[in-house]
């Protein structure tokens, strides 16, 4: 978001991806042991608007256990993954059509990637 496309004034952000990935080195290297994908349900409320911000969001309630039984179905919660990444999409809105920005972490180091 360092960049913002003139007349980008959102007035909502909604996450509409999560993806795993699993890895058999720390920081996300080496071989990669499993990946899973999941769209979250249109109804899926995870980001709200910071009050008296035009950029900023927070979290805004809990994802119903998606990320879980993704590093789960993953194997990332069992031996052989040193490390995984999450890909987050986020929808923001207006423009119209909704605009997009995905972005990963890299657990446990932190590092985050756009």
């Amino acid at each position: 978001m360092e960049a913002k496309p003139p007349g980008f004034t959102p007035t909502g952000a909604k996450i509409v991806s999560l993806e795993v990935e699993g890895f058999d080195k720390l920081g996300c290297k080496g071989r990669k042991k499993c990946a899973e994908h999941k769209r979250l349900p249109a109804n899926a409320n995870l980001l709200k608007l910071i009050p008296n911000t035009r950029y900023s969001f927070e979290p805004a309630g809990h994802d119903g256990g998606v990320l879980s039984g993704l590093l789960c179905k993953c194997s990332c919660c069992v031996e052989d993954v040193e490390s995984y990444k999450v890909y987050v999409e986020v929808e923001f809105i207006p423009p119209n059509p909704p605009g997009t920005v995905r972005f990963s972490i890299c657990f446990p180091c932190g590092v985050i990637e756009e």
